[in-house]
């Protein structure tokens, strides 16, 4: 079996320092150290804070689209609302047929 990228997490250094022991023992593993990319997700870690973000992703769909130019938009949904799942709002039902 190939693996071809693991990514441990935990709030105990010491404890991951372990798994990473105990995987090693078992297989031949390389540590590339701490996660920058992954999945078009970039990861910024400081001490005592992790920010994901997918910024990078998103500039590099807008320019395959040629739409690196385009107006971007602060707030894509109204702001303040409140999401229910049937509470005093109506219920919309969709019914397939076969044509």
């Amino acid at each position: 079996m190939y693996v071809y990228d693991l990514i441990i997490t935990g709030n105990h250094d010491d404890h991951i320092a372990q798994v990473k022991k105990e995987l090693q023992a078992g297989f031949k593993m390389t540590d590339l150290g701490l996660l920058h990319y992954y999945l078009a997700v970039e990861v910024f870690q400081r001490p005592h804070h992790i920010f994901i973000s997918q910024s990078k992703y998103a500039a590099e769909v807008l320019q395959r689209f040629r739409m690196q130019d385009c107006k971007p938009v602060l707030t894509p949904m109204e702001q303040n609302l409140k999401l229910s799942k049937f509470e005093g709002g109506e219920m919309w039902t969709i019914q397939l047929t076969d044509s």
